[in-house]
């Protein structure tokens, strides 16, 4: 439970945890475009490592927030795109699931792997994918 309150009564207790289910909802998304917005700066600028990894991060924030308005308590802690969106019963395509299960191994790769790289292009291809991705989901959240 979100909220609890001895002098409540049921019907205002219900609009209060709506209410703090919609606030939470909306600061994952608004993380999760920070991110995508960040994803766009590092692209710009070349730093192709932290494209992968603004890139997993904003779409799991988007995630987090899908589970949050479904389940009406804090997200599962999880950087595994594929397990955030099965828990949040999202259904995925071959091409999306290919894709989440990319960023989700880049995560930790990126952060502690010294000798591993992304190049311009294969930057430019996740970017591409990520934001058409992001774009739906933010879609699927807002019905």
């Amino acid at each position: 439970k979100l909220c609890r309150g001895s002098s409540w009564s049921p019907l205002k207790r219900i609009i209060k945890e709506e209410e703090i289910v919609d606030k939470m909802v909306q600061m994952w998304i608004e993380k999760a475009e920070y991110d995508i917005i960040t994803a766009k700066a590092m692209l710009n600028t070349g730093r192709y490592n932290y494209v992968a990894f603004t890139l997993q991060q904003a779409l799991e924030k988007l995630l987090k927030a899908f589970y949050v308005k479904q389940y009406k308590t804090a997200p599962i802690r999880s950087h595994n795109l594929i397990y955030l969106a099965k828990k949040s019963s999202i259904k995925l395509d071959e091409d999306t699931s290919k894709l989440f299960e990319e960023l989700s191994s880049y995560y930790v790769r990126i952060r502690y792997d010294v000798g591993f790289y992304i190049n311009k292009e294969k930057a430019y291809s996740l970017y591409n994918e990520s934001v058409v991705i992001f774009q739906w989901l933010k879609q699927l959240l807002m019905k």
